[in-house]
């Protein structure tokens, strides 16, 4: 069984990313094959064009290896190293309607924000289904907002299988709705977009500066506060454990932690709950030819599965071939 998830290369792995898809993919490495590539045909989408596109790539592998990705077991490649990804996605274009994709949220909500959005944008949710599809996945972690997307490609699948014969897998949405969405400093959902992260493996003394600058309400120390519809609150369940959690919680309630002493607390928290990743992440980033050949072996692998569903899905669908 095949376990796919791609992430941009386009800034540094924060909170939400971990706890939105990432700590689910890697608890699934028990029991799935895992497929984890470096979207940065993505990325392209949003950060056209930047010389350091690969030194970021990079930078994306070591944090997921730090983090609990066995290369070994698993396979970590670059989007971008295995063209047929793109074929299929020019040939599952064909299958899909102008209205259908420019009813999409993600699109819609581009029109609002840009003037003149990409093509390249619009096609995003056709090119995460040629992912999907040509690895021929059986689920893909994704948060809630990539649900619309998820069921674009399912919609897909289905009507290759009915076109072609039932051998196209339709894959499934693995969502965990309580950690689906982990709110920004700002409160609103965590994003690089919004500015509102907190980086895993930024330096600590930023990461102290971020825990500082998260608003909170006006109570003075000795009232009691309400851990549980705060942005701080929503960290310590994460980071700290549920029964901890509600230790502080109800000491908080009594009034015997001001809100300055509960970031300080989130701090700690998220240092030591990151920690192990953190040591190891520094080791990588000292080696990076490490880092080079793991994505290398990837790349190879992965083109190599791309080509042998690329044969097979031509001649399926009537195009002449002789590779």
């Amino acid at each position: 069984m095949i376990a796919l998830t791609g992430v941009r290369p386009t800034g540094e792995l924060h909170l939400g990313n971990y706890f939105g898809a990432l700590k689910q993919l890697i608890t699934l490495q028990r029991d799935y094959n895992i497929y984890f590539f470096v979207a940065d045909l993505h990325a392209l989408t949003t950060y056209v064009f930047q010389e350091n596109l690969s030194e970021v790539s990079e930078t994306l592998v070591a944090s997921i290896i730090a983090l609990g990705l066995d290369p070994t077991k698993n396979l970590i490649w670059t989007q971008s190293s295995v063209p047929e990804v793109c074929e299929l996605m020019y040939l599952l274009s064909c299958l899909t309607g102008f209205q259908y994709l420019n009813k999409g949220h993600a699109f819609k909500s581009a029109k609002d924000t840009y003037k003149n959005p990409s093509v390249g944008l619009f096609l995003y949710p056709v090119l995460m289904a040629a992912d999907i599809i040509l690895y021929q996945s059986d689920v893909v972690p994704v948060g809630k907002d990539q649900q619309q997307h998820m069921e674009i490609c399912r919609d897909l699948s289905e009507k290759l299988n009915k076109l072609i014969g039932s051998w196209i897998k339709v894959p499934q949405a693995l969502i965990l709705d309580e950690v689906a969405v982990v709110p920004g400093t700002d409160g609103r959902k965590m994003s690089k977009s919004y500015g509102n992260t907190i980086p895993i493996f930024a330096d600590k003394d930023r990461i102290l500066k971020i825990f500082k600058r998260i608003s909170t309400d006006s109570t003075k120390l000795g009232r009691p506060i309400d851990l549980n519809n705060s942005v701080l609150g929503s960290y310590l369940k994460l980071t700290l454990g549920l029964e901890s959690y509600r230790t502080l919680a109800n000491a908080c309630l009594e009034g015997k932690y001001g809100w300055g002493q509960v970031k300080e607390i989130a701090f700690e928290a998220f240092m030591k709950y990151f920690e192990t990743a953190r040591t190891k992440f520094l080791d990588l980033m000292r080696d990076r030819e490490t880092i080079k050949e793991v994505i290398s072996s990837g790349n190879e692998k992965a083109r190599a599965i791309g080509s042998d569903f690329m044969r097979k899905f031509k001649k399926a669908i009537g195009l002449l071939s002789y590779v």
